[in-house]
């Protein structure tokens, strides 16, 4: 999806606020790379992932982290 956005836009989105669709490890390893900036939520099990091994999984416990945060309640609030 932020392919074909840069695709039409011709640059990158500043932000991407997305559902619990596409939360996985593997779509946070490739946005931490990104200098969008990523708010996607974790689904209604939110609550389960706030104790997220970070070990086996790093990049959800940072995405857990970060919607904890004032900032990322206000986006996450934004997406709803």
């Amino acid at each position: 999806m932020l392919k074909a956005v840069q695709a039409n836009l011709c640059q990158a989105p500043e932000q991407v606020l997305a559902d619990a669709g596409y939360r996985s490890e593997a779509v946070f390893e490739q946005l931490a790379g990104s200098a969008t900036d990523a708010v996607i939520a974790l689904g209604r099990e939110a609550k389960r992932w706030a104790g997220i091994d970070p070990e086996t999984h790093p990049r959800t416990a940072a995405m857990a982290a970060r919607l904890q945060t004032d900032e990322g309640k206000a986006a996450y609030r934004r997406r709803k």
